[in-house]
Parts: C-alpha cells; sequence; structure tokens
C-alpha cells in the first residue's frame, strides 16, 4: 500500500486514507507516524483553528480543512516496523455523524467497490429507514429519490456522500410512480391500493 506524506503546522507523518468533501472538509483521515507528530497533527485538526492538514500526491501538495461537524479520533500505539521501537501511533480522526444514519440524519457518508455497490447499500438503508415497506425489485424505480455524490478520497474504492428523501417525498414519488412499482413487483407481492 502507497502512503501520502501529511503535514499540519510544520509537523508530518504519513496518510494511507482520507475522505473529503467538495469544499476540501476533511471527513475522515487515516495518519501514522512518530507519537508526538501524530498528537500535534491530530490536535490541529480538531482543535477548530482552521488549520490545514497538507497531503503530498507525487510532491504536490493538496490542502484540506477541518469540517465544521464535530471530529473525533482514535489512536493506537504501534511498533515501528523497521526499528520495533514503540513510538509509532496510527491515528483514525472523522466525523461520526456522517458516518451512521439514523431517524434524524438523512445524510450519510457510504463506501464501496464502486457507484453500483454504494447504490445498493443505499437502498438497502432506505429500505430499513423508513415507514413505507419497500422490496429490492423496486431500486431502480426509487433511485432516483436517493442522492449519491462522490467524494474526493484516498485508500478507498469509492466514497459518495448519500441523502435519502423525507418520508412525505418518498411517498409521493411513489403515487406518481405507482404502475412502475406495480409492472416490477412479483406476483405474490402485487400492490393493494385502497
Amino acid at each position: 500500500m502507497s502512503y501520502l506524506i501529511c503535514n499540519v503546522a510544520g509537523l508530518e507523518g504519513w496518510c494511507n486514507g482520507f475522505i473529503a468533501n467538495a469544499q476540501d472538509e476533511l471527513l475522515y483521515a487515516s495518519v501514522f507516524g512518530r507519537n508526538e507528530a501524530v498528537r500535534g497533527i491530530v490536535s490541529g485538526l480538531l482543535d477548530g483553528r482552521g488549520r490545514e492538514l497538507e497531503l503530498f500526491f507525487n510532491g504536490k501538495a493538496e490542502s484540506f480543512v477541518r469540517h465544521k461537524l464535530n471530529m473525533t479520533y482514535r489512536s493506537t500505539a504501534l511498533k515501528d516496523p523497521y526499528t520495533q521501537a514503540e513510538n509509532v501511533t496510527h491515528c483514525l480522526t472523522y466525523v461520526p455523524s456522517l458516518f451512521s444514519i439514523n431517524e434524524y440524519r438523512s445524510t450519510c457518508v457510504l463506501i464501496g467497490k464502486n457507484y453500483d455497490d454504494v447504490c445498493q447499500q443505499a437502498y438497502k438503508i432506505l429500505m430499513t429507514k423508513g415507514q413505507t415497506p419497500l422490496i429490492p425489485e423496486w431500486q431502480s424505480i426509487l433511485m432516483p429519490t436517493i442522492w449519491v455524490n462522490q467524494l474526493h478520497c484516498y485508500g478507498f474504492d469509492y466514497v459518495a456522500e448519500v441523502s435519502f428523501p423525507e418520508q412525505e417525498a418518498l411517498e409521493q414519488y411513489m403515487i406518481d410512480n405507482i404502475e412502475e412499482l406495480r409492472e416490477a413487483t412479483p406476483q405474490e407481492q402485487t400492490l393493494q391500493v385502497a
């Protein structure tokens, strides 16, 4: 696996994965390096003072800023793979609310192999999240109600921010497309409309 050199306020480490949105706001970063450097890099990202994380792609720097939502981190002490010294830390920083979905939040980040994989994950979430019963055969008809926006990433195949429709909007879309839904429904599950 390849790594990017990362820098925050002069402290240097390595990055083996990140996710950022179109505004170059960092949503996730996996950083490792010497304990002191990683602590400084993570502090720079979490303190909210607008410090930038610079990641170097083939010698060219790209800068990212902290996301406006609260970020958190998880860290682990490691041994240096070359010297076996115990002065290396690996740390994940991320916006926890964007990597989960609940009834109060209609947007999340999904990671997959490609666009189709993310769409399948999104539809499964829609099937379990909403109050309206849905079946897998309706995915192609209902996918236009789900907004999928690819994010800038490194270390992942495909990452997207996914927004789900409000319940009322989904139900209206289903009413507007009731004939297509009927045609896609297997015979034993035919829709009963009052």
